[in-house]
């Protein structure tokens, strides 16, 4: 859905799929990704408040799995 440009259908898939994976494993570097895309999709949607409350989370994912130094923490 996000790569035909259908952000609305994508945002709750990939929030879906986020949630999984911290049930499942916990709060992992793929976690900290799917967060990262359902920011992705929300900016698309034109929703950049939303988008950066979940982009700040995939920061702070990504600092705490792969450090804060990580070029990772920079980009969410």
């Amino acid at each position: 859905h996000y790569l035909a440009g259908e952000y609305a259908q994508a945002a709750p898939l990939f929030a879906r799929a986020w949630r999984i994976e911290e049930e499942r494993n916990g709060q992992t570097v793929r976690a900290a990704e799917l967060a990262e895309w359902v920011g992705d999709a929300h900016l698309a949607l034109g929703d950049a408040s939303f988008a950066a409350k979940v982009y700040e989370e995939a920061a702070v994912l990504y600092a705490e799995t792969l450090g804060e130094e990580a070029t990772s923490v920079g980009i969410a």
